[in-house]
């Protein structure tokens, strides 16, 4: 296995900010995650959710940049689809545990493709569920050790449950 400190740095890439500074609190949830759920709820629903889109997007930039932005030049959706609700979601849940990830699996939102070439990967897939632990299925024999590529089962992605 390749040492993942051995890997050139991009130079394009951008770099963490004082946003995930050690002294920076990390609410359990914000305004602006449960406006991007009263989105996707709305848009289910079959109705026009851009306010909410557009109220979630505008909280989220206020929050991380502690006011100094006001995100009137990128939330401006006039309609909203569910791909744009979860996308905008996904980059604003960033950092933020395990809600984005959840998200992922029940709807395959953001399309995300496994990059076995990376320094570091192990797995060719992106994983649906976490691993069991080993002493889970060393010392009890009816347990059985599920590929972590197979969707759990609470997954909906073809499942409509809130119509």
């Amino acid at each position: 296995m390749e040492d993942i400190t051995k890997e050139s740095i991009v130079p394009d890439i951008s770099v963490v900010g004082p946003f995930f500074a050690a002294d920076q609190n990390f609410p359990i949830i914000t305004y602006y995650e449960a406006k991007f759920i009263e989105a996707e709820v709305k848009q289910r629903q079959g109705g026009n959710a851009a306010a909410e889109l557009n109220e979630a997007i505008k909280a989220n930039v206020a929050y991380v940049t502690n006011g100094k932005e006001s995100a009137s030049n990128v939330a401006n959706y006039a309609t909203a689809t569910k791909t744009d609700i979860l996308m905008e979601k996904w980059v604003a849940l960033y950092n933020q545990g395990i809600e984005p990830y959840n998200d992922y699996r029940r709807t395959g939102i953001p399309a995300l493709k496994p990059r076995p070439q990376s320094v570091g990967a192990t797995l060719p897939v992106i994983p649906k569920r976490y691993p069991f632990p080993q002493t889970t299925t060393l010392y009890n024999p009816n347990a059985k050790n599920i590929p972590m590529d197979v969707a759990v089962w609470w997954e909906c992605k073809e499942i409509e449950l809130i119509k």
